[in-house]
């Protein structure tokens, strides 16, 4: 029993403490301590959160409180990521001057075309935000195209919503963005409360993401589309040409065929033929044939021949034939031939020891020997 009642006080105070924890978290996110009872309480909460959004002080939001048009011009400038660092230093309208707190926001805005002022030089400030206005500005901010929606407004008092609204005003009921005030009336000149621009910044920024990822598809869609609408065209124009192949070029019937050296594209069909050497392309038909030697293209056609010494080409026809010495190309057709001795070319003809010759030599004189004894 007391084992039970000690998990029941364990239970009881994680219960409690979950309570505190969860009431504390609330005001830590926030600091805004009068939107407990606000239909818009979890979209003021995150625009603080987000820092698009304050409080008017004292940790109040003021939910039912209504919104100048500076305040909302800041709201919009820092829900669309507008760049703020580039002000300029005269400023845009005459009720705004560069000290104002909401200079640069106001300026931002105007900049990306977003607020245009009343149309005599100033903005509005401390002017209170008309429910027309607001849808008026948050469609204008998405881009999208709303060019006619108002014919299709049926609020019992559409006919008061401004000319320049109405269009706005519809499409921002088309895109869930606002609603009317319940029994079929819109209120246009109505002031937008604090809680009421917050639940409808919130909704803004779901929808520019939505509208964003829309135009992204559509784009490609589109881009898909004109390249089918191209592709589909130059098929169109194509669709009764007929198809010509490409004619290469045939080369020379034997031209580089292994087996057909040469052929009609070489300069002599039989260049480079082992068995018919030279040919018609070679300077001589014969030329390093080894049976022919020579031939009609070498000086002398027995040039080389080992059986044909010398030749018609030779100074000596017989020059260097063995059984042929010296002969007319020689000083001494006999020079050098056993059997001849002497000739001509030498000083005596006979050899030396045939007495009576200029050539002769006398024999050697020796002690009690005869001269003549050697003749």
């Amino acid at each position: 029993m007391k084992r039970n009642s000690v998990k029941y006080l364990i239970v009881l105070s994680l219960l409690v403490f979950s309570v505190i924890a969860s009431s504390n978290t609330t005001y830590a996110a926030t600091g805004l301590a009068d939107i407990d009872g606000s239909y818009a309480k979890d979209a003021i909460e995150e625009l603080v959160e987000k820092g698009i959004i304050n409080g008017v002080g004292d940790g109040k939001f003021d939910p039912s409180g209504k919104i100048e048009r500076q305040d909302f011009a800041i709201i919009l400038a820092k829900a669309l990521s507008l760049d703020t660092s580039s002000a300029p230093a005269t400023s845009t309208f005459s009720d705004v001057p560069s000290t104002h707190y909401a200079f640069k926001y106001v300026e931002a805005a105007a900049k990306a075309g977003l607020i245009k002022g009343n149309g005599d030089g100033t903005f509005g400030t401390g002017a209170q935000l008309s429910r027309e206005d607001m849808a008026v500005l948050f469609v204008r901010a998405l881009g999208v195209d709303s060019a006619g929606k108002g014919a299709d407004l049926n609020f019992s008092d559409a006919s008061s919503i401004a000319d320049y609204a109405k269009d706005s005003v519809a499409a921002a009921l088309e895109l869930g963005l606002i609603s009317g005030m319940g029994d079929g009336v819109f209120n246009p000149k109505g002031n937008a409360e604090r809680q009421a621009v917050a639940l409808v910044a919130s909704k803004f920024l779901k929808v520019k993401d939505e509208v964003a990822d829309k135009d992204q598809q559509k784009l490609e869609d589109n881009e898909k589309e004109e390249d089918t609408s191209a592709k589909d065209e130059v098929e169109e124009r194509t669709e009764h040409i007929p198809y010509v192949p490409k004619e290469r070029p045939t080369p020379e019937p034997n031209e580089g065929e292994p087996n057909v050296p040469g052929g009609p594209g070489s300069p002599d069909p039989n260049e480079g033929e082992p068995n018919v050497p030279g040919g018609p392309g070679s300077p001589d038909p014969n030329e390093g044939d080894p049976n022919v030697p020579g031939g009609p293209g070498s000086p002398d056609p027995n040039e080389g021949d080992p059986n044909v010494p010398g030749g018609p080409g030779s100074p000596d026809p017989n020059d260097g034939f063995p059984n042929v010495p010296g002969g007319p190309g020689s000083p001494d057709p006999n020079d050098g031939f056993p059997n001849l001795p002497g000739g001509p070319g030498l000083p005596d003809p006979n050899l030396p020891g045939l007495p009576g010759g200029s050539g002769y030599f006398p024999a050697p004189e020796l002690p009690g020997v005869d001269p003549n004894l050697f003749l």
